[in-house]
């Protein structure tokens, strides 16, 4: 067969008719216009100097062939040459007499396939075929060419407000983008999207770039016409978490510079105030307006008035239970003394006279006497509270504690180690004699009544939370206990919850979430919905009341979720501690960062959660509750997790633990009680990374044995458990298995033979590693945060012997799972942030391996070029001349061999071979390895504080 000429005019284009017509040529006309007066084959012809203007289209059959002579004689590369004749076929292949002629001269002339990729997307793009073009610009073999470019187009012709295209591509693509025109454009985009995303975005470029778009962020939503959509982005712009620098430019922009303008400029700092608990200044601000009715509502709630700018506010009193105060009521004279027209004495209440008795006076408005000074309440479990708003009543007391409660005392708690508590009780004897205490109780509960001068000062000053209660209640009421799935969906939901998360957790019980519409309901089906939503195959029906009904991205479903039960559980509208400890605990389990200050925010709520339990004294066992002991199992188990994921200290400690945690456990359902023993070994396990004990474990055994776990599946009666919950939990078994074997950190090569593991240590972690790859492969798990932290665990793994193994065997199969576990990861990165960025991390790891590999590759294969292009198929071919590597463009695909080449077409055998050369010592110098090493090491070393937040800037 001869071989392709495409110096050849027929051999290119072939004999067939003249593709281009007036209409043909008109058309194209009009798409370069709207491309602002460039078609994208301009662009690439212009790049590789072929400047003569009007060169596309050829009008006629002599120009094409004069095109075709001068790309045939211009100074650059075959696979240039050949994709521009490529892209002229694709304008033939509209012609019914020539359909698929760039498919056959593709296959005739070997144009590269990442070659055709690339004009075919430009060839789409001119032709405004938008979303056809996508899919072909955004393939993952291609380098981000054009990519202001394409990203200014994407988003000029966008249809309104739907900007998918563009952010598909963005995301897609992560291109960098080099013009402020094109980050504008894009940063709309975001903005009127996402605000959320658009003001994270805005925090990844310098500070001078960071304020404009912060800037633009905040223009863009204000200057939007009102609607609830706008209303919507309103309200989550003044709740992201600015820093002191954008809190400056917040203010500035909308009270100094263009942002002053704009019409809710005024109320938008009113409710930012607001938010962020600065309400007495707020109120004070005079140069503030005062449009927004929730505010408006919230201010009449408690006794605030102000009359836009031109008055003071007036503080109206309120009595100990926070409600304002009755006015006074003016009395008419008698008919005696309008008739003399003096001043009636007779109708004002009579004094109290000093001789009525010691005790007596007057009160100062109508209603009951005083009660009289109540005793102290020894605290015992409680769980639910009054009126005031202290979480103070107890299931077993509620009848002695309610009858203080209704003359409207406020209690306040005060603990066993303060001397006021045993003063209290001395003296409160005869209470404490009919109702003796029982042992180790945690502290009494005094009525504010016995509250000192110094006691009333410090209630005030919690005044302000209460203020800020009744202004955010209007808004809680009206968006955040409405933000619930519909009833059908949250069938599924709840079905899903019921069989794959519950019998694991234990946290949601079936008859809290089915009693009723009130808040604590609500919040319950709310944690439930937020848990099973991250199966996939809920995908469905991750819908919400309060959002149209519309089905939602998993993303959005979270945010609104999870951003309404913590903003309800900041009210006082759910008063039973209980309530707030299982949401805390599923909010821990499941709320995910919005970013990487917000990476220990799962942990801070988790021991929100033991902080209510301790008050409680559910560590001490003294209720005969079922239901409040499986609570307490939960929440010591969450505390052990969480201990463990996040490098913190436990803040239950099992000194504080009353006797009886074994028997409970016993208690528990099978499988919540074989999780439990999972996390009692991980409670062992913690020991070895305790600061105290490192010197001794290490130098004796630095690892704790482990029983199998099918003996554990037996005393825990777990047989009957299906077998989706039992695989569950065996991946966190074997996590626990990685975690038990604590093994120094790898050291140079020089001290290599003092850093090898012991043997059983080593077997049994890569034994693990491999167990959990293999399970979550295989069998289709439950929806919980464990799984995604125990393949991360497998992921240091792999990479530890990946990184310092000194075989070449070793090293390649532990490459091949480190590769395998990354692809695994990024299954569970659309749910779980941590998955997110350790995917990331494991992708950029693996591209400089191969960047480096493929250096070293060609280093040794053609040392005297520095520059070989790689076929389709991955073989080297013979370099190009040169002056075709001086005339090669940059912005061009496949300038470097390196940018299109994949894990498949690179042969590592060939650097394994190497036995003198370690391809990390070849990374970029600008990719920090170290800190990369220090990220998943660290994640091996439970006794160190991780923070995924510190490595997210690797992943982008």
């Amino acid at each position: 067969m001869a071989m392709f000429d495409y110096t050849d005019f027929d051999q290119v284009f072939g004999s067939q008719a003249f593709p281009y017509d007036r209409k043909s040529i008109q058309e194209i006309d009009t798409f370069r216009k709207s491309l602002d007066g460039a078609l994208f084959i301009d662009r690439v012809l212009k790049a590789l100097g072929l400047t003569k203007a009007k060169t596309y289209p050829p009008k006629t059959d002599n120009a094409l062939r004069t095109l075709h002579q001068h790309l045939c004689e211009a100074n650059i590369s075959t696979h240039h040459r050949l994709s521009i004749f490529y892209y002229i076929l694709l304008d033939f292949d509209t012609s019914q007499t020539r359909a698929q002629a760039s498919s056959r001269f593709a296959v005739a002339s070997g144009v590269p396939k990442n070659y055709q990729i690339f004009m075919k997307g430009l060839w789409l793009l001119d032709h405004q075929q938008f979303e056809k073009a996508l899919e072909y610009i955004a393939h993952p073999s291609l380098t981000t060419d054009f990519a202001d470019e394409i990203m200014t187009a994407l988003v000029r012709h966008a249809p309104e407000g739907d900007y998918t295209l563009p952010l598909s591509y963005f995301h897609t693509v992560q291109p960098i983008l080099k013009t402020s025109e094109a980050l504008e454009l894009l940063f709309n985009a975001m903005a009127r999207t996402s605000v959320t995303e658009a003001f994270y975005y805005s925090r990844t470029h310098s500070e001078s770039v960071r304020g404009q778009l912060f800037r633009q962020l905040v223009s863009t939503v204000l200057s939007s016409p009102l609607s609830e959509e706008t209303a919507a982005r309103a309200t989550e712009l003044i709740g992201l978490p600015f820093d002191a620098t954008e809190e400056e430019w917040f203010e500035e922009f909308l009270i100094q510079e263009d942002g002053k303008k704009l019409k809710r400029a005024k109320d938008t700092l009113i409710m930012r105030k607001i938010v962020t608990g600065r309400l007495r200044e707020a109120v004070q601000d005079k140069t503030l307006g005062s449009g927004w009715g929730m505010v408006q509502e919230g201010r009449w709630r408690f006794g605030i008035t102000m009359n836009n700018s031109s008055k003071g506010v007036k503080f109206v009193g309120s009595d100990a239970s926070g409600l304002p105060l009755k006015r006074k009521q003016v009395q008419q004279a008698c008919e005696s003394c309008r008739k003399k027209k003096k001043r009636c004495i007779h109708a004002e209440p009579a004094q109290s006279q000093p001789g009525e008795g010691a005790g007596a006076s007057s009160p100062s408005h109508d209603g009951p006497p005083p009660p009289p000074l109540a005793s102290p309440t020894k605290h015992r479990n409680s769980t639910s509270a009054g009126p005031d708003g202290g979480l103070n009543l107890s299931p077993s007391r509620r009848d002695s504690d309610a009858k203080t409660d209704a003359h409207g005392g406020q209690t306040r708690f005060v603990g066993d180690l303060n001397p006021e508590g045993m003063f209290a009780e001395a003296a409160d004897s005869a209470d404490s004699a009919a109702n003796p205490t029982l042992k180790a109780e945690v502290g009494v509960w005094l009525p504010s009544g016995t509250t000192t001068a110094g006691q009333a000062t410090s209630s005030v000053v919690s005044r302000p939370a209460a203020m800020i209660d009744k202004v955010l209640l209007p808004y809680v009421k009206q968006h955040c206990l409405t933000c619930v799935p519909p009833e059908k969906d949250f069938k599924h939901l709840h079905r899903l919850y019921r069989e794959k998360i519950h019998p694991i957790f234990a946290l949601v019980p079936e008859d809290i979430v089915i009693e009723g519409d009130t808040p604590a309901a609500i919040v319950m089906r709310q944690v439930v919905a937020l848990a099973a939503a991250s199966d996939p195959e809920m995908k469905s029906h991750l819908r919400l009341t309060n959002q149209g009904h519309k089905k939602m991205p998993y993303q959005d479903f979270h945010q609104h979720l999870s951003g309404s039960i913590r903003t309800i559980l900041e009210t006082s509208l759910i008063t039973d501690r209980t309530i707030h400890i299982r949401a805390l605990c599923m909010l821990s389990l499941y709320i995910q960062p919005s970013g990487a200050d917000e990476a220990d925010l799962p942990a801070q709520l988790g021991a929100r959660a033991v902080h209510h339990c301790q008050t409680l004294g559910l560590q001490l066992f003294h209720t005969s509750e079922d239901a409040l002991d499986t609570l307490f199992c939960a929440v010591w188990a969450i505390d052990r997790i969480n201990a463990a994921a996040y490098g913190r200290p436990s803040v239950i400690h099992e000194r504080d633990i009353g006797p009886g945690l074994e028997d409970c456990f016993r208690r528990q359902t099978p499988c919540f009680r074989l999780f439990l023993s999972v996390v009692q070994w991980l409670d062992k396990v913690i020991e070895l990374y305790r600061p105290g004990v490192i010197a001794s474990s290490l130098e004796t055994k630095p690892f704790i044995d482990l029983p199998v776990l099918e003996p554990m599946i037996l005393d825990a009666g777990a047989l009957q458990v299906p077998t989706p919950l039992l695989a569950t939990i065996e991946v966190f078994y074997h996590a626990v298995i990685i975690l038990s074997c604590r093994l120094p950190r790898p050291g140079p090569p020089s001290n290599y033979a003092q850093t090898i593991p012991p043997a059983s240590a080593n077997a049994r972690r890569s034994l693990a590693a491999e167990r959990i790859s293999s399970a979550i492969r295989r069998d289709h798990l439950s929806p919980v945060p464990l799984v995604p932290y125990a393949l991360s665990l497998a992921l240091s793994v792999e990479y530890r012997k990946m990184r310092h193994s000194a075989l070449p065997m070793f090293r390649a199969r532990a490459r091949s799972a480190f590769k395998s576990n990354s692809e695994l990861m990024k299954r569970f990165g659309d749910v779980f942030w941590s998955a997110r960025v350790v995917a990331g991390l494991g992708e950029r790891i693996l591209r400089e391996m191969e960047r480096a590999a493929t250096s070293l590759v060609q280093g040794a294969a053609v040392p005297q070029s520095s520059h070989v292009d790689v076929s389709a198929n991955g073989r080297i071919e013979a370099p190009v001349s040169t002056a075709a590597v001086q005339d090669a463009v940059p912005q061009l695909p496949t300038t470097l061999a390196s940018d299109f080449t994949t894990s498949e077409t690179i042969d590592f055998s060939v650097v394994d071979a190497m036995t003198n050369v370690d391809v990390f010592g070849h990374f970029d110098p600008n990719f920090n390895l170290s800190a990369v090493d220090n990220a998943l090491e660290a994640n091996l070393d439970i006794g160190l504080p991780l923070n995924w937040g510190e490595w997210d800037q690797f992943t982008s």
